[in-house]
């Protein structure tokens, strides 16, 4: 008999078993619309080609053994026609030879009959994830030009990037996202959020590092009436704002050691104290962090906490310079023309030949962050077309060679009296320690402490103490000199 109807409808998941056995195939069928599949029987392999011709099934249960047309020829055949579509194989017997040829030919598993309802069902759910993880896949990389959740690019670098914050999305597994300074971590985090079951609710941005260290407990927190000096009313925290969505720590690496313990209970626990209260609070938040610190020397070091560390990083992710980038500058750089709109100029800017080799050439310190900002320069100086000209002039200097100003920088002069810069490398090798690309941007700034914040993206506070950490402040300083 027969079972072939009009075609259904391509919503839902379509789970087809084809097998000529007229008990267990009414039976899998069933067993697959009680887990809520829209479920077809077709007890032959011609039937379940002339049903095919009209419905387009997302995973085939397909019987080895049927007879007129084999199992496996019958694979094949659906195979040839759809790549996309998922296939298990029922067999009698495990035979090694016949797995492994079905494997070959494309089959995601295969159950052994008698076929038990659990175990099949978890098989064809797996089959199905499999597959839909592929499918996103290949439509990440179909379009590798496309700001895909804001990440943009067409690197084999970037694609890998996109393919797993896609598969991190799909999960609630805490994420460490590192890199260097303007390389685009929080836009990484939005990724995850948005790509995520978690992207009706809120995307919460905390920048640890521009938290006073008396106040961190407070701003994560948050805080009751009267707790301390100021505190005038209850105050909800970023944790309690965060709720049902995600709360992305910045910056991670400067919190404090007790709010290290207190956000360590939290994660854990997932409840927390306001300051001064007495009353738990619960939260259903998903957590991701970011530094550009190196966090195992730092808990090495006592800095950190060992155990917080491990519960922050149960997945890390590393976001690449942009100098490893390759053609990824000029894509971006193009991309932040066209925002910036040609402020100051007459029509559309483009990149000259010379200009797109500059862009090339250099090797970004401040990675994605300083293209932005050397672009949105040019788009208010150029007109028309940018040339080399229009560049920052470090970045202009160094394509002709020559030394740019405030390089040589050495103790006691330039207008940072009060840091001291060690003395280039010679050795051609550009540094990329925390501690090298500090110096590089004080340099490039002449020594002006805020513009090399700006270019780095660090909080004033946060900055400050990193110069007495590397030892870049000349102890006799009570603070740098702008």
């Amino acid at each position: 008999m027969h079972r072939e109807s009009a075609a259904i409808p391509n919503s839902d998941l379509l789970v087809c078993v084809v097998d000529d056995d007229p008990d267990m195939g009414p039976l899998i069928e069933r067993w697959l619309s009680s887990a809520g599949y829209r479920a077809r029987w077709l007890d032959s392999g011609p039937s379940a080609l002339r049903f095919f011709e009209s419905n387009l099934p997302d995973l085939v249960l397909i019987d080895l053994d049927l007879g007129e047309t084999s199992g496996m020829d019958l694979l094949q055949r659906i195979r040839a026609r759809d790549q996309a579509v998922g296939a298990v194989m029922l067999t009698a017997s495990a035979n090694v030879d016949h797995v492994v040829e079905a494997m070959r030919c494309g089959a995601f598993d295969y159950v052994v009959k008698p076929v038990d309802r659990h175990p099949l069902l978890a098989k064809v759910r797996c089959a199905l994830d499999s597959l839909e993880s592929a499918r996103r896949s290949r439509r990440i990389s179909a379009q590798p030009d496309e700001a895909w959740h804001g990440i943009a690019g067409r690197s084999d670098l970037i694609r890998k990037l996109r393919g797993l914050v896609d598969r991190l999305a799909q999960s609630d597994v805490s994420v460490l996202i590192g890199g260097e300074t303007g390389t685009g971590k929080e836009l990484v985090a939005r990724a995850v959020h948005s790509a995520g079951r978690r992207a009706a609710g809120p995307f919460v941005p905390v920048n640890c590092g521009a938290i006073p260290r008396g106040l961190q407990d407070s701003e994560l927190f948050g805080h009751e009436r009267g707790s301390f000096t100021g505190a005038l009313s209850r105050r909800m925290g970023r944790f309690e704002q965060a709720g049902g969505g995600t709360l992305f720590l910045d910056e991670v690496a400067e919190l404090d050691l007790h709010t290290q313990a207190a956000l360590l209970r939290a994660l854990q626990e997932r409840r927390f104290f306001r300051v001064g209260g007495d009353q738990e609070v619960q939260v259903d938040v998903r957590i991701l962090a970011a530094t550009h610190a190196d966090l195992p020397s730092l808990v090495e070091s006592g800095d950190f906490r060992e155990d917080l560390y491990y519960r922050l990083a149960v997945f890390e992710l590393e976001v690449p310079p942009l100098r490893a980038r390759g053609e990824d500058v000029l894509l971006l750089a193009r991309r932040f023309l066209a925002e910036a709109g040609g402020v100051g100029s007459v029509g559309s800017l483009s990149l000259a030949p010379e200009t797109e080799q500059i862009l090339l050439d250099w090797p970004w310190p401040g990675n994605v962050r300083e293209l932005h900002n050397a672009m949105e320069r040019a788009a208010v100086v150029a007109t028309g077309e940018v040339l080399p000209a229009h560049l920052p002039t470090r970045i202009r200097e160094a394509a002709l060679g020559q030394a740019p100003t405030g390089r040589g920088l050495t103790p006691g002069q330039g207008p940072g009296q009060g840091l001291v810069l060690p003395r280039p490398r010679a050795d051609g090798i550009r540094p990329l320690s925390e501690r090298d690309r500090i110096i590089e941007a004080l340099r490039s700034a002449d020594g002006n402490v805020s513009q090399a914040m700006r270019e780095l993206g660090i909080p004033r506070t946060s900055m400050y103490r990193k110069l007495k950490r590397y030892g870049l402040l000349d102890p006799a300083e009570d603070e740098p000199l702008d």
